[in-house]
C-alpha cells in the first residue's frame, strides 16, 4: 500500500489487504462453520452483488 505519510517504526505492522473469506451472520450464532464468499479488503461488503440494497 502506498502511504503518503511517514510510517511508524516503533511497533510491528502487518498488512491486512487482500482477498478474505466472508460470510454475513446475524450476530447471535457466533462464527460460521464455513465461508461462502470471497471479498477484497479493503472493501465494502455491501458492494457485493448479492448484498446490495
Amino acid at each position: 500500500m502506498l502511504r503518503l505519510f511517514r510510517t511508524n517504526e516503533i511497533r510491528d505492522v502487518q498488512e491486512l489487504e487482500g482477498d478474505w473469506d466472508f460470510q454475513p451472520t446475524n450476530g447471535k450464532d457466533g462464527l460460521p462453520s464455513g465461508y461462502e464468499y470471497r471479498m477484497p479488503v479493503p472493501g465494502c461488503w455491501e458492494m457485493h452483488p448479492q448484498f446490495s440494497t
